[in-house]
């Protein structure tokens, strides 16, 4: 019968169904000698049946059917419901993640089981959850499974609800992987999950809140002019979903002074790309604490609030001290010098001691005066009020004067180094700062002191004492007692001139005073700074003291240099490179500190343009050198930094951040007016690798990965990227391959490059069979290998994704510990260790024996080894074979079948195996059973089991047993391998054999004699004295190979001398080769070597057979004799009358030839006939003719 016998009506109507087609392929029928009539039809049934169709099979009446007896099938039918095959499948569209992260819902196509019957319910073991894209959150696992209201399963749900728990809250940039394991799930029918089709990815909620970070770090040191900048990790906003604007700043933000004088202190904040930038209005308070605090007044994007972060921070102490000029004076008696500082001082570096004299230097100058010298005699509190303690900010420097002073010495006290006094932080007292002015003692009038007015109004004149007019010592001086001098050295002003002379509060003087105001008048204004000035009184007759002493020039010069008034400006902006400008101005700079400008004494103007990047910020300055700034410079660098890679459209330009921030030389500050030229930024916008885009296909051949722009290969031309423009750089992880490289590329549709593309196909060359475990990214090989079509160069950190590569690596084994084809014990266990190259799913085992049948065996199963450990007595000679089969990987690779096999060494051979029981083996041998040494382990028997294959069955001591096995198994070896032993040096006892005779060493226990002659020549026999019946005396021979050996062991020695003979049977003078080993009770060799001996004395009478018989014409007769004696040879015939007598003398011992040619002779049967002594010898020989 056929599928023509048959028709169907198939129904796939019911709801549920999922087949469309069925067809009949063939019919099965059954053997012809079979009784069950069964008959199968083969179905093709596509897709899949879900169970509820059904197929109306019956009879075809066109195509009868008949029995053996030609009976007919009568119309018959049969309704079958086809079996459910189809597996059940996840429904994404009713799969959900719940918004707190803890739980999902997952919806099959039909009811679920974990087992094949379709019994019980799945369990959490059933399904996976992975972290596909970490963030936070790095890890899931799966801690329960329920139904869909959340209670206990009973099997067979549709929904179920996994519970998930998490190692860190999501920041929802986490996904998350939820797939059944393969074969754990199943449907009613037993039908499994396919993993890998009912796969479902989840993005996971934001549930983290917002941290700040502080920049400087909270606990650092900062300087007084320092900004903050509180960097969020993700977009904020306000609780009210609003945006975070500038002016709400004010609300959420608090900077304070937090040192017991709590204040706030006042800032200006903008925010920026979730960066808020806190700059305080004024430089900070030196030593201050200082605390800046942000509210929780803020949430992220997903509503979550942040906590109140605060960063506190101690302001450095970053001004050194100075004298006060202006307050160190001389008092009038000359007694002491009030030495005024800026702030308190110490001696010590770390802040403490009090000042002391060493700590100064006090320079006198006597100007041609009365007065000789002078030094400092004591330093007190003002007051005075005692020695001094430290940390005091004025003090009184006492004097001690030898000589009366004129009124024209002078001296000054400064501090000995710039290394001698400091304040409380640290900073030393240094020069030009460390210094008093010049002191003139009294009485004399001199000008004391002067002054300029930092506008250049005027000048302040002090002298020693009131000074009058020369004219009439109680009247006041007048502009016209003084001259001034004007240098204009290239400055700004052309001229100035003295105007009047007053008090310091502008009355007219009266006389006597000590201090006059000069008044200038300044051409041109303001100054320069260029400018100096000279002031003198008119002559020397002009202005003396009360006393009418004149004022003279030398004592009253003023030399001033005008102040710098003149604000400096921008002269130019240039681009010097990608991130720097150089800004040039018309004269040095500082800031406000007389120090070099800051970044936060400049501010930037950003105009994107619609360029990439929408903000930039200055982030360093330095000199043209890149070195730090000093103050002075006149060129400057400033460096940005945008939040993007501009674009080349962007401009920036630059003024100063206030009114009070740039300052010249004279403090004359940068009006903030005063804006550069704008500056073009370059494009600098490189290619860039979007990471998330690269993927590796499945058989390794290649990876895809997408570019944000078009790229080329070379740089200021349109050619495409070549191979060697991308590197792989490959992480071998103790996988199998070695290294990859790009082959050649393609775009996304496998077509050459031109230039320009943004999507990449890399082939790869792999070395190795990569193992799984292996893992690439790619990179441009350097700098100047990618280019867009400006030039940018794609950075070599620009790499795709980390990919794993797949597994094509079939597992093999690394290390076996007993090599295959190794000799093994049999009397002790032995562990074989195999180890495999990677973690091993499953595999199948076999160990067995080819002579014993009663192998044990133990085992210990690991993911990388296999440990076999075979356990004793195994029989002699045996090879046992460990055959390992379907080893299979994680990744479902299968090694192809494979076995090791091991050989037990016949009983008797002792380590190092050789395979052959010996004379060094009966060395071993003799020595265990002498010591009793573990007859358990090292004895030979008793023994089971068929020869040679015999199994130990060890007893506790050594006896016949032992021995008997040992003589069997040498009697095999050497039927095996011969007779004829190794070669050996001369080792030892030296040992003559040419006599025949040797004495046996004394200290010998075992020992060989191997002989080897030409049997052709005739025979030769070892012979020895008895070696006692307990011993082991081991002889074979081979007379057809002319070889004789002969072993001892004494496991009872005793003092008697024992002698080997060579007993030589021989026909003529011959050679034999002697080989001979003696070994003591340490088994090592007393003596050994080998000896070649002649044979040429017979040791008794020989007739030996003629040559050749029968013979015609001629034939050699040879004998032997072994002492002198007299010799008949005769020759008689069949019946017994001498034919001929050959010789008939007296003979040496030796060997003799005669010939015979029976010329004389019939053919016929002849007898040679040998008489000497008391010996008759005869041979039959035939002639013939």
């Amino acid at each position: 019968m056929n599928e023509g016998n048959f028709l169907f009506v198939f129904d796939n109507s019911p709801t549920g169904s999922n087949a469309e087609t069925l067809t009949t392929n063939s019919v099965t029928t059954p053997d012809v000698a079979s009784t069950v009539y069964l008959y199968t039809l083969n179905l093709d049934i596509s897709p899949l049946p879900s169970g509820v169709e059904t197929v109306y099979f019956k009879s075809n009446q066109t195509a009868t059917i008949y029995d053996s007896s030609g009976n007919e099938l009568v119309d018959s039918t049969e309704l079958v419901t086809l079996n459910d095959k189809l597996p059940p499948i996840l429904v994404p569209d009713n799969s959900t993640l719940d918004e707190s992260n803890s739980y999902l819902i997952l919806t099959f196509s039909e009811g679920l089981y974990t087992d094949i019957n379709g019994n019980n319910p799945v369990t959490s073991s059933d399904f996976n959850a992975d972290i596909i894209t970490a963030d936070n959150t790095t890890t899931a696992s799966i801690t329960s499974v329920l139904n869909s209201m959340g209670s206990a399963l009973s099997g067979g749900e549709t929904s179920i609800r996994l519970n998930i728990s998490y190692d860190n809250p999501a920041s929802g940039a986490e996904t998350m992987e939820i797939q059944p394991e393969d074969d754990q799930v199943f449907d009613s029918a037993g039908n499994s999950v396919i993993g890998g089709s009912s796969t479902i990815i989840f993005t996971l909620n934001d549930l983290l809140a917002p941290f700040v970070l502080f920049n400087p770090d909270s606990g650092d040191t900062i300087y007084p002019y320092d900004v903050f900048t509180l960097e969020f990790t993700e977009d904020i906003r306000r609780l009210d979903n609003n945006e975070v604007s500038n002016d709400d700043l004010d609300d959420f933000i608090i900077v304070e002074y937090i040192d017991g004088s709590a204040e706030n202190i006042s800032f200006n904040a903008t925010i920026t790309n979730n960066e808020i930038t806190v700059t305080p209005v004024s430089d900070l308070g030196e030593l201050r604490e200082v605390r800046v605090s942000i509210l929780d007044s803020l949430e992220d994007l997903s509503d979550n609030q942040m906590d109140i972060h605060t960063a506190d921070y101690i302001v450095r102490d970053i001004s050194p001290p100075e004298i006060n000029t202006e307050f160190s004076l001389i008092i009038t008696s000359n007694a002491f010098v009030k030495l005024s500082f800026s702030e308190g001082v110490f001696t010590n570096g770390n802040g403490t001691g009090a000042l002391e004299i060493s700590d100064f230097i006090l320079e006198f100058d006597d100007n041609g005066g009365n007065a000789s010298g002078v030094s400092i005699s004591n330093l007190q509190k003002p007051g005075p009020s005692g020695s001094l303690s430290g940390g005091e900010d004025s003090i009184w420097v006492y004097l001690s004067i030898t000589g009366t002073p004129s009124g024209i010495e002078t001296l000054t006290i400064e501090s000995i180094n710039n290394e001698a006094i400091y304040d409380g932080s640290g900073n030393p007292l240094s020069s030009p700062n460390n210094s008093t002015s010049t002191i003139t003692l009294n009485p004399y009038p001199w000008l004391d002191e002067y002054s300029l007015d930092d506008d250049n109004g005027y000048v302040d004149l002090i002298f020693s004492e009131g000074v009058y007019s020369a004219s009439d010592c109680s009247s006041a001086v007048d502009a016209g007692d003084f001259n001034l001098s004007f240098s204009q050295n290239n400055g700004n002003a052309t001229g100035a001139s003295i105007v009047t002379l007053s008090k310091i509060d502008s009355l007219p003087l009266s006389g006597g005073e000590t201090t006059i105001r000069a008044v200038i008048s300044v051409n041109n204004s303001p100054a320069s700074g260029a400018e100096t000035i000279q002031i003198t009184p008119t002559n020397t007759y002009s202005v003396c003291n009360y006393l009418g002493n004149r004022l003279a020039i030398t004592d009253c010069t003023v030399n001033l240099t005008l102040n710098d008034r003149l604000p400096p400006t921008i002269t130019a902006a240039d681009i010097a490179s990608d991130t720097i400008i150089s800004l040039s101005v018309s004269e040095g700079i500082y800031n406000i500190l007389s120090g070099g400008v800051d970044i936060t004494d400049f501010h930037l103007e950003f105009y994107s343009n619609n360029g990439n990047a929408s903000t930039a910020q200055i982030i360093n300055v330095s000199n043209t050198s890149q070195g730090a700034l000093n103050g002075g410079e006149t060129t400057i660098l400033i460096g940005f930094a945008t939040d993007s890679l501009p674009s080349g459209s962007e401009e920036i330009e630059f003024h100063p951040a206030s009114n009070t921030a740039i300052y010249d030389s004279a403090y004359n500050p940068m009006l903030q007016t005063t804006i550069s030229e704008r500056v073009t930024l370059p494009d600098q916008l490189p290619p860039r690798i979007i990471a998330p885009s690269a993927d590796i296909s499945s058989d390794n051949s290649y990876v895809i990965f997408t570019l944000t722009e078009g790229v080329y290969g070379v740089s200021e031309l349109t050619a495409p990227v070549e191979p060697n423009d991308f590197t792989v750089e490959f992480i071998q992880n103790g996988g199998n391959a070695t290294g990859a490289a790009v082959n050649y590329i393609t775009n996304y549709r496998q077509f050459p490059l031109i230039g320009g593309e943004d999507i990449l196909r890399c082939y790869l060359t792999i070395q190795g069979t990569p193992s799984g475990h292996e893992r690439l990214y790619i990179r441009a090989t350097d700098d100047l290998s990618v280019f867009d079509l400006n030039n940018n160069g794609m950075d070599t950190s620009q790499v795709t994704d980390t990919l794993q590569l797949y597994d094509q690596l079939v597992p093999t084994v690394d290390s076996v510990s007993i090599p295959h084809g190794s000799p093994i014990g049999s009397a002790v266990e032995s562990p074989i260790n195999i180890t495999f190259s990677e973690p091993i799913q499953s595999f199948g085992y076999s160990v067995s024996a080819r002579h014993y049948s009663y192998l044990t065996y133990s085992t210990d199963t690991t993911a990388t080894s296999f440990k076999v450990t075979l356990q004793p007595p195994m029989a002699s000679l045996d090879t046992i074979t460990l055959s390992i089969f379907n080893l299979t990987d994680n990744s479902g690779l299968e090694a192809v079948d494979f076995s090791y096999e091991f050989y037990t060494p016949p009983l008797g051979d002792y380590e190092p195996y050789d395979g052959k029981v010996n004379v060094l083996d009966l060395a071993q041998f003799v020595s265990f059973w002498m010591a009793d040494s573990q007859p358990a382990i090292l004895g030979l028997g008793p023994t089971s089991g068929t020869f040679p294959h015999l199994v130990p069955l060890l007893d506790e001591e050594y006896n016949l047993d032992d021995g008997m096995t040992f003589i069997r198994m040498w009697s095999w070896s050497l039927d095996r391998f011969g007779l004829e032993p190794l070669t050996s040096p001369t080792i030892g006892i030296a040992m003559n054999w040419d006599k025949l005779v040797v004495d046996i060493p004394m200290e010998a226990i075992a020992g060989q004699v191997y002989l080897r002659y030409n049997p052709l020549q005739g025979k030769v026999d070892l012979s020895h004295t008895a070696f006692g019946n307990n011993n082991l005396t081991l002889k074979r021979e081979a007379v057809e190979n002319g070889e004789i050996l002969l072993e001892f062991g004494l496991v009872e020695p005793e003092d008697d001398a024992r002698v080997i003979s060579i007993k030589p049977e021989i026909n003529e003078p011959a050679e034999a080769t002697v080989i001979y080993k003696f070994f003591a009770a340490d088994q090592s060799l007393i003596a050994a070597g080998t000896q070649k001996i002649a044979l040429v004395i017979p040791t008794e009478f020989r007739l030996i057979q003629n040559y050749p018989n029968p013979f015609n014409n001629t034939t050699t007769i040879r004998y032997a004799v072994p002492e002198e004696t007299f010799v008949q040879l005769e020759i008689f015939d069949i019946k017994g009358r001498l034919v001929e007598t050959l010789t008939s003398q007296s003979h040496q011992p030796g060997f003799y030839a005669l010939q015979w040619s029976g010329r004389r002779a019939a053919s016929g049967v002849y007898f040679i006939k040998l008489e000497a002594d008391k010996t008759v010898l005869t041979q039959k020989m035939i002639l013939l003719k």
